[in-house]
């Protein structure tokens, strides 16, 4: 069973990739620079378009949660960052949020029964 959805992982990846400080020359997306705080703004959004709840932590990390439907079972969590060095490559600082995130909502969609 395929949870991740190839399309929307490839848009997610090339959107971060505008919020850069060195276009054409790698990604360049520093800790709470503009484009760090612009590419939050944008995964904030997606992330509420996916129906999770969203917070910043004292420290500055975006939080995302969706609640499961049996509250007895734990939480699922998963992180990443959004930060990168200088002129870094385009996945590093996006891959692991584009994998995760964006299955939610397939997920939702195409959740195994139980005992599957």
């Amino acid at each position: 069973m395929t949870f991740a959805n190839r399309s929307r992982i490839e848009q997610t990846v090339e959107a971060l990739a505008q919020f850069n400080a060195t276009p054409g020359a790698g990604i360049t997306r520093l800790s709470y620079t503009a484009e760090y705080r612009a590419a939050q703004a944008y995964l904030k959004q997606e992330l509420e378009a996916a129906g999770l709840s969203v917070r910043l932590d004292p420290m500055g990390n975006l939080i995302g949660r969706k609640e499961g439907t049996d509250r007895s079972l734990a939480a699922i969590a998963v992180g990443s960052h959004l930060d990168s060095v200088r002129a870094f490559l385009i996945l590093d600082c996006t891959t692991k949020y584009s994998i995760t995130a964006p299955a939610t909502p397939t997920a939702r969609s195409r959740r195994p029964s139980p005992g599957a």
